[in-house]
């Protein structure tokens, strides 16, 4: 080491000598000059590495058991809630969520759950009620129809003197006797034609190839035999129609009813359009055309609904549109109606093509 006494010297720390000191007279230029420890400072870069990345390691490690623990409390059961949801929007209301936990959304779980219980049950109070109400209707129509159909009758034999001659102020009191005798009566066969549809669908159905011509002719005369339309009814039966199996009084029923609403609906004098052609390979379509008022979107959605009338149709019971869906959907095919307000109404239905075997399947 050199001498404290000199001008240069060495310059001491704590015992460690870390540079040296240099005084030049002529600039009086001091200048330290740092020894290099490599070594050391190597060793504690190491250090620091290595506690960096074992660092980084656990924070890693802890982010991803979080994510994981994240996952299994909030995205699974969330998940499953809208898989069941999607269930329940579909009508499906007895699944259930298959989850517990004592957290919030183990809280909302439980008050959904609750909740389709609540409406499950609620839903088969209301089948139950209508149950009973369609077997009240179905019995009442039926006891009904036997003294409507006497009524009738008798007020028929009067109208045509049978029991001697009427004078014309009774013969138009008759006379309103037996038309309100009449829609009375139309009302308890379409509760009747109702009940048997929705109780046994296809089951009692007596199938045979449908005749299109006998089925339009006689819809056409009933109509004008009991409404006062004095404009013309035009059908058309496309040529080498397939063959469609069905049952005959029931879908002269549907055209007949059809035919009924266009006749309230359309103008005087204007025709209303009556066909059947093909729609596609495997069924064929039936369309009455009317130029009434045409029909709202809203009253279009629910028109086919029971107890639905539409503007065109007040004063009605709203059952007979109800009767042709039931008929159609029991034959297997769809109805429904294309209209625009202002310019008519095209009520359609489509059948399947097939056997008897078939239909039954």
């Amino acid at each position: 080491m050199a001498k404290t006494n000199e001008l240069l010297g060495s310059l001491y720390i704590e015992t460690l000598i870390v540079g040296i000191l240099v005084v030049v007279q002529q600039s009086w230029l001091i200048f330290l000059e740092l020894f290099s420890r490599r070594a050391s400072f190597q060793h504690i870069n190491n250090c620091l590495f290595f506690v960096n990345l074992f660092s980084s390691v656990a924070i890693l490690v802890a982010v991803s058991w979080l994510i994981w623990l994240l996952h299994k409390r909030l995205k699974l059961p969330l998940c499953q809630i809208i898989k069941i949801s999607q269930i329940w929007g579909k009508g499906e209301i007895k699944a259930r969520i298959n989850y517990s936990s004592s957290d919030e959304i183990g809280y909302l779980v439980e008050v959904l759950n609750r909740m389709a219980a609540e409406i499950e049950l609620n839903q088969q109070k209301i089948l139950l009620r209508n149950q009973q109400l369609e077997n009240l209707m179905a019995t009442l129509s039926h006891d009904m129809r036997t003294p409507l159909l006497a009524a009738r009758n008798a007020l028929r034999a009067l109208l045509q003197g049978a029991y001697g001659p009427v004078n014309e102020t009774w013969k138009e009191i008759f006379q309103e006797f037996y038309q309100d005798n009449q829609n009375i009566l139309q009302l308890v066969e379409t509760l009747l034609d109702i009940s048997r549809y929705e109780a046994n669908g296809q089951k009692n159905f007596s199938y045979e190839p449908l005749n299109w011509k006998n089925i339009f002719e006689q819809a056409t005369v009933r109509i004008q035999s009991i409404t006062e339309y004095n404009g013309e009814i035009k059908y058309h039966i496309a040529p080498s129609l397939p063959m469609v199996y069905g049952e005959e009084l029931g879908i002269q029923r549907v055209i007949q009813n059809l035919l009924d609403n266009a006749v309230r609906v359309s103008k005087p004098h204007q025709p209303i359009k009556l066909m059947v052609v093909s729609s596609g390979v495997e069924q064929i379509q039936v369309s009455i055309e009317d130029s009434g008022p045409g029909i709202s979107p809203l009253e279009k959605e629910r028109i086919f609904y029971r107890f639905i009338q539409g503007q065109s149709r007040q004063g009605r019971c709203g059952l007979g549109l109800y009767l042709c869906r039931q008929i159609i959907e029991a034959h297997g095919g769809k109805i429904n109606v294309d209209t625009n307000l202002g310019h008519g109404s095209k009520f359609w239905f489509t059948l399947p093509i097939g056997s008897h075997e078939l239909m039954l399947k």
